[in-house]
């Protein structure tokens, strides 16, 4: 995700890959599953092969709907992360300058640092 846009499960390269892969597992294995269970059940050939491209649509969709839903709390984590981060490095940079204002007195008021003379 690039800095300034609004996070997206989309636009995440990673989540992207994984969801596809997930769908396509997903998909397969709803096929085998039906296949498998209507062969034991003794279904014909035709309904055998219906049922088993139900079944896969259906565990194509399974498979869709719980990968986004993981990488939806994976995408929120990352951005609370990354937020966690900015207000360490804030707080860091706020804190270098409190001790730039410490070691200099007289810096805030305007009066010269000690060892300065007054133009």
């Amino acid at each position: 995700m690039s800095e300034g846009t609004t996070p997206s499960i989309a636009a995440h390269p990673r989540a992207r890959e994984q969801i596809r892969r997930a769908k396509g597992w997903g998909g397969l294995a709803g096929f085998g599953l039906v296949a498998l269970f209507s062969h034991s059940a003794g279904v014909p050939l035709a309904d055998l092969a219906l049922r088993a491209i139900v079944g896969g649509s259906i565990g194509w969709l399974v498979a869709w709907i719980v990968a986004l839903q993981v990488w939806r709390q994976l995408t929120i984590a990352e951005v609370r992360k990354r937020e966690r981060e900015w207000l360490r490095e804030r707080a860091g940079a706020a804190g270098e300058l409190e001790q730039t204002a410490i070691m200099k007195p007289g810096a805030e008021s305007g009066a010269p640092a000690e060892g300065q003379a007054a133009t």
